[in-house]
């Protein structure tokens, strides 16, 4: 975890929480994907509208999308409501 990340939340009790989505969210923009997939629990499942994905098949699905073309341009957190309860 960034020490930069930790110290734009200095007083927060949640400093680690914080630092670690502004570190995923920078790795996910940056289409950084070995570092985001670090984010996942090997558990996860990924659900969609119309689908849903275990870990692995979404991984296996990056590395294709981004060579077609793909990859995520812009990724900023515009609901801070949406964190996790804590």
């Amino acid at each position: 975890m960034p020490f930069s990340a930790m110290a734009e939340h200095p007083d927060d009790e949640h400093a680690d929480l914080h630092a670690a989505i502004h570190a995923f969210d920078h790795a996910y923009a940056s289409n950084d994907t070995d570092t985001c997939f670090d984010y996942f629990a090997a558990h996860t499942t990924l659900y969609y509208p119309a689908d849903r994905q275990d870990l692995a098949a979404y991984a296996e699905s990056w590395p294709k999308f981004m060579k077609a073309g793909g990859g995520i341009e812009k990724n900023e957190l515009s609901d801070p409501g949406l964190l996790p309860l804590l």
